[in-house]
């Protein structure tokens, strides 16, 4: 996936930006939203209540060797 920073969206044609998706739009450093072509994408709210409960079973086995995230809080 290509990662662009927002500031650099602006400056790109159409033609370039269909191109290059999918892409992670970025603002100083965090992800703010995926550009990606709507032919590509597969909306989890439309499919069978079977199939969500599949999908959701395998992204949690996919996610139990994952690191637990860890919340950074700034102290003043």
């Amino acid at each position: 996936m290509n990662s662009l920073a927002k500031s650099d969206i602006y400056n790109l044609s159409a033609e370039k930006l269909a191109k290059l998706a999918p892409i992670d739009v970025t603002c100083y450093g965090e992800s703010l939203f995926i550009l990606c072509n709507a032919k590509d994408v597969i909306v989890v709210s439309d499919l069978h209540p079977r199939v969500k409960m599949q999908l959701k079973a395998l992204e949690a086995k996919a996610r139990m060797g994952m690191p637990k995230p860890v919340t950074i809080v700034t102290e003043e």
